[in-house]
């Protein structure tokens, strides 16, 4: 017999499956993927983008309208917590959907609003050691950064905006300018990508040249225009936006549709106003006034003049308290001079008891300056205006330790002498 052959095992290769890629891979939340570069955050879009990709082969391609759909059913925001999928979506496709059609790797080739990835694209996706440029770092020494927005109207206009970037560094502020940072062989998109994200603030320098090609997004300033207003629409740091009007006025004619309702700083004229300056630099560092502290609410009071016995005995009749005819009494010395109206009142019950203590305060009489102190139980104490208050305080305390509860009170005299606290 012959031995059987057995055939030679083939060491095959064992087989892994390949996850998906997803944006989420690389940044967890929003907060993460904002913190990364543009063109990396680009870069993460292209790369999901080409993923799902078949998807929308049968529909035309890309269309922003359906990416933004609710329910993200092509899976761009996939892996990110469900409250923040849509707003992921709403990012991603502002500034980094930008760059890539800016750099030719997403193309409209029927003007339709559907795009689709160029040959570009997919080239620039397979090139993994596409180094990928880092943005300006915040100053850790508290000193804020200002990225300047405007517009090459002519060498005196960018000669003015160097000498205000002057003056600002020399006032503690780190101001990005490009006159001086953007040499030659520069990447002008990714410094306005980066700068303006990565700064504390921009300053937008506006005038008619630049409000128009803000609005029509006319070259850099429309670039520039893109990437601000897509994170005014993403809501961050709504006061980081500064318009400075330097030509023109706050309307059409100079600021730009998305910045009109931003409270500018006015440098116009030869030379600015000082005080509207001030207030640009106090700005950037964070050293606006503050409103002065909240005091106690005031004790109001009518006019003594308005104060008649009507009067007091209907806003004691609203309140729930005995009127001033009730509390009547003769005068002690049995004169048939009428009783004045109380300008103060208090009523005092002892709980579990019938009793009750009232006592009033009345001017006394015409002689002026003078007042009485009254209680239902038969006293009376005459003396001007600082004794009688301070003599009613003193009632006050002493009906507390004896154990009565005041139960009301009124004070009706205008500079709140006899305010029983």
């Amino acid at each position: 017999m012959k031995a059987r052959r057995t055939a030679p095992a083939i060491n095959r290769p064992a087989m892994t499956r390949t996850e998906p890629f997803t944006i989420a891979s690389v940044a967890r939340t929003l907060g993460d993927l904002k913190r990364l570069p543009i063109p990396e955050q680009a870069s993460l879009l292209l790369k999901r983008l080409i993923h799902i990709e078949p998807q929308v082969r049968g529909t035309g391609g890309f269309s922003k309208h359906n990416l933004t759909m609710r329910g993200d059913s092509y899976g761009l925001a996939t892996g990110f917590p469900d409250n923040e999928n849509e707003a992921v979506r709403h990012h991603l496709l502002g500034v980094p959907w930008t760059r890539l059609v800016n750099d030719g790797f997403l193309v409209d080739p029927r003007g339709s609003g559907f795009f689709e990835v160029s040959e570009e694209g997919i080239a620039a996706n397979n090139d993994e050691n596409r180094p990928v440029p880092v943005p300006a770092q915040k100053e850790a020494d508290g000193i804020p950064t200002a990225f300047v927005s405007y517009s090459w109207d002519n060498a005196d206009h960018k000669l003015w905006v160097r000498q205000l970037a002057e003056k600002l560094r020399s006032q503690g502020v780190k101001v990005i300018l490009d006159q001086w940072e953007l040499n030659a062989g520069g990447d002008r998109t990714h410094f306005m990508e980066s700068n303006i994200v990565a700064s504390d603030f921009v300053i937008i320098v506006c005038t008619p040249a630049y409000a128009k090609k803000g609005n029509k997004r006319d070259g850099g300033v429309g670039y520039e225009a893109m990437i601000i207003t897509s994170q005014l629409a993403q809501r961050i740091l709504q006061n980081k936006f500064i318009p400075v009007l330097r030509l023109g006025d706050f309307d059409d004619s100079a600021v730009p549709v998305w910045l009109q309702s931003k409270i500018g700083v006015d440098l116009r004229g030869h030379p600015y106003d000082q005080k509207e300056y001030d207030i640009l630099l106090r700005t950037l560092h964070r050293a606006n006034e503050l409103a002065p502290p909240i005091g106690p609410k005031p004790v109001f009071a009518p006019n003594p003049a308005d104060i008649t016995e009507n009067a007091v005995s209907a806003v004691l009749a609203e309140e729930g308290k005995p009127t001033t005819a009730s509390l009547a009494m003769s005068a002690s010395d049995g004169s048939d001079e009428p009783v004045q109206s109380p300008i103060a009142y208090a009523w005092y019950e002892m709980k579990g008891t019938p009793d009750r203590i009232q006592a009033y305060v009345r001017l006394a009489g015409t002689s002026g300056g003078l007042f009485t102190l009254e209680t239902s139980a038969g006293e009376k104490y005459l003396g001007h205006e600082a004794e009688v208050a301070q003599r009613y305080l003193q009632f006050d305390r002493q009906m507390h330790q004896k154990g009565y509860v005041r139960m009301q009170t009124f004070n009706g005299y205008r500079n709140q002498s006899f305010y029983l606290p």
